[in-house]
């Protein structure tokens, strides 16, 4: 919907009740872009120690039409079950931490973009027939038209730049997939053809 940007759920910064998390990408700055351009009553932005599993049950999560989680998570390809994302935790309690497929499945949300940009992918499938990608596949299930996610980790001010140029060609043109094939282009005339990395780890999938 055009509108999209009126019902926005924003979280990322993982912190536990003592200290930030070590991760070898930081989303600060990613959180902070981003909060610039959906800056409006129907932003929500939830970061730091209060980035907690309750927050999933927030009526402005169920209620959101984009869903970006700057989080760092896996995509476990081998294993689609142990697939995470990494929110806020306590020192009492390090999987707290910690959300799962199955979590996922659980909430309630029908959002017509998610959005993981802190992921990667590891392992292989086990099948070729098997498409199932954890996290992914269970947004997908539970209400989600689109998801976007990460393949692999990049330079946060890489990782920010995208997400801000592929929101603001959203706003002009509401197709999630030209919005994604234009910010590619973009990247390509931008730079070095060979330097894929920058712009294909993001892929899009549907139901």
């Amino acid at each position: 919907p055009a509108d999209f940007t009126d019902h926005v759920f924003l979280a990322g910064l993982p912190q536990d009740s003592q200290r930030l998390f070590e991760y070898d990408v930081q989303v600060a700055q990613e959180v902070a872009r981003l909060t610039d351009r959906f800056v409006g009553p129907g932003l929500h932005i939830v970061q730091g120690v209060a980035l907690q599993k309750d927050e999933f049950r927030d009526p402005r999560f169920s209620g959101a039409a984009l869903i970006h989680l700057a989080a760092p998570g896996t995509l476990d390809l081998q294993f689609p079950e142990q697939s995470r994302l990494r929110l806020s935790g306590t020192g009492d309690d390090p999987g707290s931490g910690l959300i799962y497929p199955v979590e996922i499945r659980a909430l309630n949300q029908s959002a017509t973009l998610v959005t993981l940009s802190g992921t990667a992918a590891r392992g292989i499938a086990a099948s070729g027939f098997d498409s199932r990608i954890g996290l992914v596949s269970d947004f997908l299930e539970t209400g989600a038209t689109a998801v976007v996610a990460g393949l692999w980790i990049l330079p946060q001010d890489s990782v920010a730049a995208f997400m801000d140029d592929f929101y603001r060609n959203l706003a002009t043109d509401p197709d999630v997939l030209g919005a994604l094939a234009e910010v590619r282009r973009q990247r390509i005339a931008a730079s070095d053809t060979k330097d894929f990395r920058h712009w294909a780890g993001f892929q899009l999938y549907i139901r």
